[in-house]
């Protein structure tokens, strides 16, 4: 699979500091809908580290499905464990997922439904919720990049990390 995305080279060939995240919509778990292991509609999200000088070109992106989904499962499920243990949550889905047993990784990663004001002041940001008789751990990656009006630009992450008991 291939994503179009506007190219972020400036006409001196050298990187800005403009960054592509890929959003996801919400976990499948948490809405109730078989989301399963293919990314539908994928999108991406764009934020500025910096820089100017930005061409308005397109280009090609080469698109793997499923990997930074897995990462932040991984994520997750290791930030659950060491705060919490396994005696919190039931984390019996989430382990076959991340052992190979089963890939239905976007029923388990997906997007946070509202974004929250989160802190800014770690480049990346943990965080528990609650949702329903879910336990979920928000994945803020670049947590530490906001608007000039204090706003989060990387919306979070949200995993499914089991069953709360």
């Amino acid at each position: 699979m291939e994503l179009d995305t506007a190219d972020h080279r400036r006409s001196s060939g050298v990187t800005s500091g403009l960054h592509r995240m890929l959003t996801f919509s919400r976990a499948g778990l948490l809405v109730g809908i078989d989301r399963g292991a293919t990314l539908v509609d994928p999108r991406l999200a764009f934020f500025s580290l910096g820089g100017n000088g930005l061409e308005n070109v397109r280009t090609r992106v080469p698109f793997i499905n499923g990997p930074f989904a897995m990462m932040i499962a991984k994520i997750g499920y290791c930030y659950a464990m060491a705060e919490y243990g396994d005696d919190y949550f039931d984390a019996t889905d989430i382990r076959a997922l991340l052992m190979g047993t089963r890939d239905d990784v976007y029923n388990f990663v997906g997007n946070a439904e509202n974004p929250e004001r989160l802190s800014t002041r770690h480049l990346h940001g943990l965080y528990f919720r609650r949702r329903a008789e879910w336990l979920t751990v928000l994945v803020h990656l670049f947590a530490s990049c906001h608007s000039q009006q204090g706003t989060n630009i990387c919306n979070p992450y949200e995993v499914v990390v089991g069953r709360a008991l």
